[in-house]
């Protein structure tokens, strides 16, 4: 978190100079004091419902700084991770709930915490967003009826997302095809895993719609664009093209 407000104040303010305290400017000073103080809130108010919006901020600052730091090399292995983590929320949500004594999935079980144990606590590795309800003021307090998403539904097609975007600037593709049609795709197998949370009433894998829309549309790209094998095996020079549009 405190990475990615330093990024966006000197992105807003290139060579910005404030007054420092041991060689430490005032701003830093300041954005530390804050991005120790949000932890600290969530940690002794997390089992009360208005702190959904803390953990949430959180989340997407630890996502954006993953996938900022880390960079997988090429549509191989992106693929293989993808199609392991689909393989593996199948399993988890759909087939669990079969060697389970209360029936329930193992992956909901452990997101939304144990009930059985007597235990409330709940992995911060998942956003909260409160549901939709007729009383407004439950929207920003967060009632108790959450929807739930996991960092792994944003960090791993985010990996891809970010490959289109540099693929696209190391061979010049136009209108940054690769790029849009990703984001595209994700939005379409999330907007999929709404759905089926609407009409089913019961927990989804996201990564169950996600991998088979983002994927089946970056290959269609590339197979329009005659470049499935320079996806497939990716390049050493796109790399340094992240390090650029990230710096």
């Amino acid at each position: 978190m405190y990475a990615l407000i330093l990024q966006i104040i000197h992105f807003m303010k290139p060579g910005i100079r404030c007054p420092g305290v041991w060689r430490f400017g005032i701003h830093e000073i300041f954005i530390a004091a804050l991005t120790i103080t949000f932890p600290i809130v969530w940690f002794i108010f997390r089992h009360s419902d208005w702190v959904w919006w803390i953990q949430d901020l959180l989340g997407v600052c630890f996502c954006i700084h993953l996938i900022q730091t880390l960079h997988l090399p090429n549509m191989k292995v992106i693929t293989i991770i993808l199609v392991l983590l689909f393989i593996y929320d199948i399993f988890f949500v759909f087939i669990t709930p079969y060697f389970t004594n209360n029936g329930k999935s193992v992956m909901i079980e452990v997101a939304t915490g144990v009930s059985d144990s007597g235990s409330n606590e709940q992995l911060p590795m998942l956003l909260r967003f409160p549901r939709f309800q007729a009383n407004p003021v439950n929207i920003c307090t967060g009632g108790r009826d959450f929807s739930l998403l996991g960092y792994g539904d944003i960090i791993i097609p985010g990996f891809l997302v970010c490959y289109a975007h540099g693929f696209d600037l190391h061979y010049a593709v136009k209108y940054r095809a690769y790029f849009i049609t990703s984001l595209i795709a994700y939005a379409i197998g999330l907007g999929g895993a709404l759905v089926a949370l609407l009409l089913t009433s019961s927990g989804q894998p996201a990564l169950f719609y996600i991998v088979p829309s983002i994927l089946l549309g970056i290959y269609t790209v590339g197979l329009i664009r005659r470049e499935v094998k320079a996806l497939w095996r990716g390049s050493d020079r796109t790399e340094p093209q992240f390090e650029q549009e990230s710096a």
